[in-house]
């Protein structure tokens, strides 16, 4: 085990690791900024502001899909190099691709995936329901 690529290869994983939970916050707070304003400007009926909002809010929903995706990806990129180079040392054996419910394939599906489409559902909602 080269003990110099793998100090790389963890702090690879944890910068890229970083950025995704970033994205996720970003995207997240974006939507309830608009979920937010959408909901006030109803108050006053500023409908051609409204439609803004929630066309908005429905890109913002498909972007964070995309993004965390892919930021996904670069995750799992150096977490397979930071596996293959640690390849029979324990240490790390938690890090195996499975199905678990604790910060594995479970919560990334679920933030990547069922929440931003959950939400893109609700703007769909909103769009036909509510104006």
């Amino acid at each position: 085990m080269n003990t110099e690529e793998v100090n790389i290869y963890i702090s690879a994983m944890s910068m890229e690791n970083s950025l995704l939970q970033s994205y996720r916050t970003l995207f997240l707070a974006i939507e309830a900024a608009l979920f937010a304003a959408n909901f006030a400007l109803n108050q006053f009926s500023a409908e051609k502001f409204i439609t803004g909002i929630e066309i908005a809010g429905l890109i913002i929903g498909f972007m964070w899909i995309i993004v965390c995706h892919a930021k996904g990806k670069d995750v799992d990129k150096w977490k397979t190099l930071l596996l293959e180079e640690t390849e029979k040392e324990d240490c790390f054996s938690y890090m195996e691709s499975r199905f678990s419910l604790a910060g594995g394939k479970v919560a990334r599906y679920w933030f990547n995936w069922i929440m931003p489409v959950l939400v893109i559902l609700l703007w769909v909602y909103i769009m036909v329901k509510l104006t």
